[in-house]
């Protein structure tokens, strides 16, 4: 099964996991929680919550690199620590 982010062909073993080059676009907090609920209560509603704000957050990330890079500029994410 392919990474739940729109056009990653990378795969992962369960059905609520992110690609590792994903993951690194996650802020620490959303990372630990994502950890925290996955081992504890994988396939609990507090897991299934915190896996969707961390899709929205790489979507989020991934949106602004889209609308902020232009042809001639080297591509930059931006660092996020919230």
């Amino acid at each position: 099964m392919n990474c739940p982010i729109a056009n990653c062909p990378a795969q992962v073993t369960h059905p609520r996991s992110i690609c590792k080059a994903h993951k690194r676009l996650l802020p620490r907090p959303l990372l630990d929680a994502l950890a925290y609920y996955g081992k504890k209560r994988n396939g609990g509603r507090q897991h299934q919550v915190v896996f969707e704000r961390a899709v929205e957050s790489i979507n989020k990330v991934m949106q602004w690199g889209r609308s902020t890079v232009a042809a001639d500029k080297p591509a930059a994410l931006p660092y996020r620590d919230d």
